[in-house]
């Protein structure tokens, strides 16, 4: 069993003695054959580079021709691209500068369409603002927002001339207002002088009337005086003897003549320097320190003709001492106009009543005068226009309507008072004066207002 062991084993060697030269055999083959492939793989190699070096050149070569031909080419398109582009710039810049053209003559004609009517009208009102209405706006027939423009300018124009000869009218109304109001004024004022002189004409009357019975009595006794010294001489002279009851007769007489004489001259002296002071004060207006009382004494002196003619009593408190410093003449012009009123409107056809004049100080600064009448009285509707101008319920019978109207512009004109009016219908009337003891206007001031547009002052009144 061992050698047969061992005959497997050298045979199975040899086989794979023979296996392995097989095996070598093949190896160096394949060793060749790798070799060989080698090299025809390097000479292929050799070959492939050389032909692709070769193709290499060539591609390059025709990429080189290419570009040329490309550079060539995009030269001769870059050229003619050009060409091209300058030849639309050209066409564009024609056509860009035709329209511009275009446009500014159309712009220059719708400039002038629109300028040309803008300036005619601002032409025309340029004129209308100069007062120059006499030319007409043009463009107002056309139909476009220039026309409407035109059409407004014009209708401004035709307002300007209608405004123009509205104000001429005004004007001319105003000036002849104006003018009849400088008339008005002026026959108002004459009016006012009339009814002042008016009431002083009557003064003088009365003054002359009253001064003519104490100087006619003593004329008479004058007369008579003379006669008697003239009888005494005689019987001087004569060869009688005088006696002494004669010449005690004598005595007597004379002395009586005397004392008539003196008592009636002396009333006359007293009725003239009343006279004389109510007239300097009414014709001068001077601005002086009056007793209130005094003046009021002297103004009644003046009004007893009136007061004889008339069954009217008169009864006067004024205190003693109450001085103010104002117009005398003005407030005996009030007093006046105040009695004259009442003697012919309270007391009218004769019918007979009392007169109350009063005063008191009113506080530090004013006096308050009270001016009663126990008359007819005032409806309402008389009461409202008592203080007007030319205002009169005598129209027929001769007033003037001024005489209280005078009074309330004494009052608060020039004496810078107010004054209220009461009155009832058949209880009578009652004027209260408030003014102050320093009057605050002067004639000058109020002369100024009577020569210029005259506003009434607003009134105070107390109806009832």
């Amino acid at each position: 069993m061992a050698g047969g062991d061992d005959f497997h084993a050298l045979a199975d060697n040899v086989l794979q003695r023979l296996e392995l030269k097989r095996l070598k055999t093949r190896t160096v083959a394949l060793r060749e054959g790798l070799a060989k492939l080698s090299e025809q793989l390097a000479s292929r190699t050799d070959l492939l580079r050389n032909t692709i070096d070769a193709s290499q050149a060539a591609t390059i070569a025709a990429i080189d021709g290419l570009s040329v031909k490309m550079r060539q080419r995009e030269q001769k398109a870059q050229a003619t691209f050009d060409r091209t582009l300058g030849n639309i710039a050209h066409r564009v810049l024609s056509i860009a500068l035709l329209f511009l053209a275009l446009i500014i003559t159309a712009g220059v004609i719708i400039a002038l369409s629109i300028r040309l009517p803008l300036q005619q009208i601002m032409t025309s009102m340029r004129a209308i603002t100069q007062g120059h209405y006499d030319r007409r706006v043009q463009g107002t027939e056309a139909r476009d927002e220039v026309g409407a423009m035109a059409r407004a300018v014009e209708v401004f124009r035709e307002n300007a001339i209608a405004k123009r000869e509205a104000e001429d009218g005004l004007r001319a109304s105003k000036e002849k207002a104006e003018s009849a109001l400088l008339e008005l004024n002026a026959a108002q004022q004459n009016l006012i002088d009339a009814e002042r002189l008016a009431a002083l004409g009557g003064l003088v009357a009365g003054v002359a009337h009253e001064v003519n019975n104490p100087i006619g009595i003593s004329l008479t006794v004058a007369s008579s005086f003379a006669r008697r010294t003239d009888q005494f001489e005689a019987e001087m002279r004569s060869s009688t003897a005088l006696r002494r009851s004669q010449l005690e007769e004598f005595v007597r007489t004379s002395r009586d003549a005397a004392q008539q004489l003196v008592s009636n001259l002396h009333r006359a002296a007293e009725l003239i320097q009343s006279f004389k002071q109510v007239a300097v004060d009414r014709s001068h207006a001077e601005r002086r320190q009056f007793s209130l009382g005094e003046a009021t004494d002297q103004i009644i002196a003046s009004l007893r003709p009136v007061l004889k003619r008339s069954p009217i009593s008169l009864s006067v408190d004024v205190p003693e001492g109450l001085v103010v410093d104002g117009f005398p003449g003005s407030y005996g012009q009030i007093l006046t106009n105040l009695f004259l009123n009442a003697a012919n409107h309270a007391f009218p056809d004769g019918r007979s009543g009392a007169i109350a004049i009063s005063a008191r100080p009113r506080g530090n600064d004013d006096v308050e005068i009270i001016f009663a009448d126990n008359g007819a009285g005032m409806t309402p509707d008389v009461q409202r226009q008592a203080f007007d101008p030319f205002f009169t319920t005598r129209r027929n019978e001769g007033g003037t309507g001024l005489g209280l109207h005078i009074v309330y512009n004494l009052v608060t004109q020039q004496l810078g008072g107010r004054m209220m009016l009461e009155s009832r219908l058949g209880q009578g009337t009652t004027f209260r004066i408030i003014m102050p003891r320093t009057a605050k206007r002067g004639p000058a001031d109020t002369a100024t207002e009577s020569h210029g547009t005259t506003q009434w002052p607003t009134r105070t009144m107390s109806s009832s």
